[in-house]
């Protein structure tokens, strides 16, 4: 856990934010600790606590400062805000907290739910992680809606962490990893969180003048979604080790079968080459005002990898103006520009087939979902595919997975 937050909590005036019992009560698990720095902690709120010396402390974190400290005061200064006292005030069953909002501090809110409920203090941390997601890679399943979304029960989830932490272990980034289940049936979809380590950290730090250091493990958080309609796995991680990992646990836990979500991809721009500007139509999709393309991508280099750009701010317009020739080779990258009905200010899309789109805003991925899928970006299932290329080929099935291995060449080539 990284020690650089801890900076909040080196300033007294933010220790006094906090009422001295409930201090007490967070500090008291960590006394022999304190007392090895030689600070006393009260035994008593009554008694003066002493919050000059208690945040020189926290400013200078030796090699032995506790994780699990560190992990508590991680969990309240993020949820020490505005926004986070609100999430814990509706999310505290009743009777769980003395306060209540009116008469206390955010830091107090989050300190009391984490003394008296951490799992819950926890779970609403976590799920402030889900808003903060703008960049997706998509794995299809076979491409028919389920009647129902799958079940995700507890024993479902629990199953899930075990298979995730032999691979995180086996790459260096340690076990403990921790899935939180959040069920979404207004957009027919069930988000899980992952929360697991990174590799392990060393930070230089300073103790009364002395250089030392500090080695800890950063955490991170991954989402992961499934979609009823789309029967798709939409994943959020930077790393592609992780991506597989996700696919086919996911797959082997949800539905059991690891290779229900194909690794094949889920977008084409095969709709802009064939209809231009017409594959940018959102008539029918009430949030969005307009569509046009920004950018275009082209690898058109298969020896040396080269990519030809086309930016600006209406391409296809430019291209029948101009009556340029748009290179032949691999569409590798589009840019939408999209108004959107709620405002003037133009958001940006970006397609990256055969499986990746990022976004300006979080919440813009439904409604352009729908555009994608309704123009024919989104691929259709692979039960579909397969017969169309036996059709073709007589059986064999090459064809299908042709724009596939294009995409892989040229991201191959990129590297």
């Amino acid at each position: 856990m990284p020690h650089a937050f801890l900076g909040r909590f080196a300033n007294p005036s933010t220790l006094k934010e906090i009422s001295p019992e409930n201090l007490l009560l967070f500090f008291d698990p960590f006394r022999g600790y304190l007392t090895k720095r030689d600070y006393e902690l009260p035994s008593n709120p009554s008694e003066q606590i002493d919050y000059e010396a208690l945040a020189a402390i926290l400013a200078n974190p030796d090699g032995d400062f506790p994780r699990d400290l560190a992990q508590r005061l991680y969990l309240v200064h993020e949820m020490a805000t505005d926004r986070g006292m609100q999430d814990l005030l509706e999310a505290a069953p009743p009777g769980l907290l003395t306060v209540d909002g009116r008469d206390s501090t955010a830091a107090d809110v989050a300190l009391q739910v984490l003394l008296r409920d951490r799992p819950l203090l926890e779970r609403t941390h976590a799920e402030q992680f889900l808003i903060r997601t703008r960049s997706f890679y998509v794995c299809r399943g076979p491409g028919k809606p389920n009647d129902s979304l799958p079940d995700c029960s507890g024993a479902v989830t629990t199953a899930i962490s075990p298979d995730l932490d032999e691979w995180f272990d086996k790459h260096g980034r340690g076990r403990g990893s921790k899935v939180f289940t959040f069920l979404r049936p207004a957009e027919d979809e069930v988000w899980f969180l992952v929360r697991h380590g990174q590799p392990m950290r060393r930070q230089g730090t300073l103790d009364e003048g002395e250089s030392s250091s500090v080695f800890f493990r950063p955490e991170v958080f991954d989402v992961v979604i499934y979609h009823r309609l789309l029967d798709s796995l939409i994943v959020h991680t930077d790393l592609k080790g992780v991506r597989e990992l996700y696919r086919k646990t996911f797959g082997k836990r949800v539905f059991r079968n690891e290779d229900y979500f194909s690794a094949d991809g889920n977008y084409t721009l095969q709709p802009l080459k064939d209809k231009r500007a017409g594959a940018l139509d959102c008539e029918d999709i009430e949030e969005i005002s307009s569509v046009t393309l920004q950018e275009l991508e082209i690898f058109v280099g298969k020896a040396r990898g080269i990519f030809h750009s086309i930016k600006g701010d209406d391409v296809f317009a430019y291209l029948a103006e101009s009556r340029t020739r748009v290179p032949k080779g691999f569409w590798n990258k589009a840019v939408l520009r999209i108004v959107f009905s709620d405002t003037l200010k133009p958001r940006t899309v970006t397609i990256w087939p055969p499986s990746r789109t990022s976004y300006t805003r979080d919440d813009d991925r439904l409604p352009v979902e729908e555009l994608l899928r309704t123009n024919g970006f989104v691929l259709g299932s692979r039960e579909t595919e397969d017969e169309e290329a036996e059709e073709v080929l007589g059986g064999t099935g090459r064809q299908a997975s042709a724009p596939r291995r294009q995409a892989r060449a040229a991201k191959s080539s990129r590297k």
